[in-house]
């Protein structure tokens, strides 16, 4: 109901880092995956913790959800729209350089959500969207 209300297109799950990968786990986000109303959503889970690579790859392929990275800390395994959640580079308190912001952008092909999460989320966002406007040759530096 609130994602409706809000016209959202995406709902992300995040897992905490105590949320491992058990069986008792594992079997619990697939009961809930799979019993949840969609009403046309799109799932994004942003799994913390120690999660193998193919488990986290078919958890989202069977369950349809779009795995949630950080892109500078790890690839996506799964799912179209990417969803990119960023929480600094050295941790909540830091801000993105240019450079950051660069790299993010090339990184950024066809429809992609970008969440920052970091203390200078507004600022980071403001000049990542910015840089975005600007044409494709003007994003390289000089």
């Amino acid at each position: 109901e609130i994602a409706a209300i809000l016209r959202a297109r995406v709902v992300l799950f995040q897992c905490p880092a105590n949320f491992a990968p058990t069986d008792r786990h594992v079997g619990n986000l697939r009961r809930f995956f799979e019993r949840a109303e969609r009403a046309g959503l799109r799932f994004a889970w942003e799994p913390r913790g120690a999660w193998p690579p193919d488990l986290i790859r078919s958890l989202c392929r069977d369950l349809h959800m779009i795995h949630v990275v950080d892109p500078f800390v790890a690839e996506s395994l799964h799912g179209r729209p990417r969803y990119y959640r960023l929480h600094g580079r050295d941790g909540y308190r830091s801000r993105y350089s240019d450079e950051d912001l660069q790299t993010l952008a090339g990184r950024c092909a066809g429809e992609v959500h970008v969440l920052f999460n970091n203390i200078a989320m507004w600022e980071d966002a403001r000049r990542f969207a910015a840089l975005l406007r600007r044409p494709r040759r003007a994003r390289l530096p000089s």
